[in-house]
C-alpha cells in the first residue's frame, strides 16, 4: 500500500526532474544549467505534443485527391464514370476529327403541297389542255375571266419549281454540312454533345433558309427592278386590225393597272365555256393572278384546294375541255392551315418539321478514347495515417532536439563568457561565474588598499585576495 501511495509522488518527482538534454559535460553542481535543461525538456515535450496533434488533425480532416486511369473504356464504363466523376473526368480521343455524317441525321418533312396532286404531271397536263382548247377570241385581253386558262397552269408550274428548288437547296446544303468535321481532343459528355449537335443543326438550318430566301429575293428584285414583261400577265402586244400596227396594252387586275402598280393582283376565276358563251364563273378564293406571277403566287393561299368540294368544282370545269380524266385529292386541312400563304411556307423552305437525330454512341466509337482519367476525394486510411504520424514524430524529435541543444549551448556560452568591469580607473576582464559579484568586490577592495597603503600592505592584501578567490571557487 505504501508503494502505491508513493507512485504519484514518484511520477511527479520524475516529471519535475526529467532532463532530456543532460550531457556528460554538464557539471552536476551547476544547478543553473540543469534548470535550463529541464525547462528546455518541458518546452520540447509541449511543442512535440502540439505539433503531433495539429498534424494528425490536419491529415484526418484534409481530404486527399486520388487520380485513377482507365484504359480503353467502353461506353458503359464511360457512362458510369460520367455519372460519378463528371467534373474531373477527362478522356483523350484517338481520332480528334469526326465527320458530322457519322453521328448526325437530318431529315426534312416537306409541306404536303410539294407532293400533292397540285404539282403532279397529270394535274399540270390537264391545265395545259385548258389553254389548248380555249378559243382564241376568249383569250383577248378584255376577257379577264379566262385568266385561269392563261395563268393557272404557269402558277402551278411555278409552285412546283419553288418546291423543287427548296428540296435541291436543302440536299446540296445538307451534303456539304454533313461532310464537315467535328474537332475535339477530349471526349465530351453526352449532355454537352447533344447541346453541341442541336446548336450545329440549328445554325445550319438558319444559314440554309437565309441562302434560299436570298436567292428568291434576288429573283423578285431583278424582276421588279428591270420591269420584265410577262406574257399575258402584265402587258399584251397585239396587232391593231385597222392599220395593222403593234399595240402594247397594259393589263388590269380589279381596276389596278400593272403599268402603275406592279403589285396588282386579283383572284383567279374558272368559267364553263359552251358554244362560245360563258355559262358559269367560279372564283378560286385567295389564289391570285397578278402583274408578276411570282408575287401573286407568294401572296396566295391554297384554301380552295383544302376543300374537296371546291377542288371537284375546279376539276369538273377543267375536264369538260380535257381528254385526261382523273380524280384529284384535296389537301389535308388537319396537317396544315388552309389560310397560310405560300410566302410563309417558302420562308421555312416548304418544310413542316425536321427529324434530327444525334448518336452519341457513334460519336464515341469514332472518337475511340484511349484512356480516361478522373480524380476523386477520399479520407486517409488508418495505416497511412499512422505511418505519416510516425515519420513526423521522428522528424520532430530530431529537429527539436537539435534546436534546443543549440539554444542550451548558447546559454552556457553566455553564462561562462568574459565580462569587463572597471574599478578605481583600472580595467579588468574575468570569466563570468556565479561568484562574479564577490570577485568584483574583492578586486575593488584590493585596489583601493594598494593605492592607500605601502608595498608591505599591498603584498599582504594580495595574499588575502588569492586565498579568498581560491576558497570561493
Amino acid at each position: 500500500m505504501d508503494r502505491l501511495r508513493r507512485i504519484p509522488s514518484i511520477l511527479q518527482l520524475t516529471l519535475v526532474e526529467l532532463n532530456l538534454f543532460k550531457s556528460d559535460s554538464t557539471d552536476s553542481n551547476d544547478q543553473s544549467q540543469i534548470r535550463y535543461q529541464r525547462m528546455a525538456t518541458r518546452l520540447y515535450i509541449v511543442l512535440l505534443a502540439l505539433s503531433l496533434i495539429i498534424f494528425t488533425l490536419y491529415l484526418f480532416l484534409t481530404p486527399q485527391i486520388q487520380v485513377e486511369t482507365v484504359e480503353n473504356p467502353s461506353t458503359a464504363n464511360f457512362s458510369n464514370l460520367q455519372s460519378r466523376y463528371n467534373s474531373s473526368l477527362q478522356c483523350s480521343c484517338s481520332n480528334i476529327t469526326v465527320p458530322y455524317n457519322v453521328f448526325l441525321t437530318i431529315e426534312p418533312h416537306y409541306h404536303q403541297m410539294c407532293s400533292s396532286d397540285l404539282v403532279s404531271e397529270s394535274w399540270l397536263n390537264s391545265l395545259g389542255q385548258i389553254f389548248q382548247f380555249t378559243p382564241i377570241f376568249a383569250l383577248y385581253p378584255g376577257n379577264s375571266v379566262l385568266h385561269y386558262a392563261m395563268q393557272g397552269c404557269s402558277q402551278f408550274v411555278l409552285l412546283k419549281a419553288l418546291c423543287d428548288q427548296a428540296k435541291q437547296t436543302i440536299n446540296n446544303s445538307l451534303e456539304q454540312f454533313l461532310n464537315q468535321t467535328f474537332v475535339t481532343t477530349q471526349l465530351i459528355s453526352k449532355s454537352l454533345f447533344e447541346l453541341e449537335a442541336a446548336t450545329l443543326i440549328e445554325d445550319w438550318k438558319v444559314a440554309t433558309i437565309k441562302n434560299f430566301l436570298r436567292t428568291l429575293k434576288l429573283i423578285r428584285v431583278t424582276e421588279h427592278g428591270n420591269h420584265l414583261a410577262a406574257a399575258d400577265s402584265n402587258s399584251r402586244i397585239y396587232v391593231k386590225m385597222l392599220n395593222e400596227s403593234l399595240v402594247n396594252s397594259s393589263i388590269y387586275y380589279d381596276q389596278c393597272n400593272c403599268m402603275v402598280n406592279a403589285s396588282c393582283h386579283s383572284a383567279m376565276r374558272v368559267v364553263d365555256y359552251n358554244n362560245n358563251y360563258f355559262d358559269r364563273q367560279l372564283e378560286i378564293s385567295s389564289f391570285f393572278m397578278g402583274c408578276f406571277r411570282l408575287e401573286a403566287l407568294l401572296s396566295s393561299t391554297l384554301e380552295c384546294f383544302y376543300n374537296q368540294t371546291c377542288m371537284d368544282d375546279v376539276t369538273s370545269s377543267i375536264y369538260k375541255r380535257s381528254t385526261m380524266l382523273s380524280n384529284f385529292t384535296a389537301l389535308n386541312a388537319t396537317r396544315n392551315s388552309p389560310n397560310e400563304s405560300i410566302d410563309s411556307v417558302a420562308s421555312r423552305l416548304f418544310v413542316d418539321k425536321w427529324s434530327n437525330y444525334s448518336s452519341f454512341n457513334n460519336y464515341y466509337m469514332a472518337c475511340a478514347p484511349r484512356s480516361c482519367t478522373y480524380e476523386y476525394i477520399r479520407r486517409p486510411k488508418l495505416m497511412s495515417l499512422l505511418i505519416s504520424i510516425i515519420g513526423l514524430f521522428g522528424s520532430l524529435t530530431t529537429g527539436l532536439k537539435i534546436i534546443f541543444g543549440i539554444l542550451l549551448r548558447l546559454i552556457s556560452k553566455v553564462r561562462h563568457s568574459m565580462i569587463t568591469f572597471f574599478c578605481s580607473g583600472y580595467r579588468f576582464e574575468v570569466e563570468y561565474t556565479k561568484q562574479y559579484d564577490i570577485i568584483r568586490s574583492l578586486v575593488c577592495f584590493l585596489i583601493r588598499n594598494i593605492r592607500n597603503n605601502n608595498g608591505y600592505n599591498a603584498k599582504k592584501y594580495s595574499i588575502f585576495f588569492y586565498t579568498a578567490y581560491f576558497m570561493i571557487n
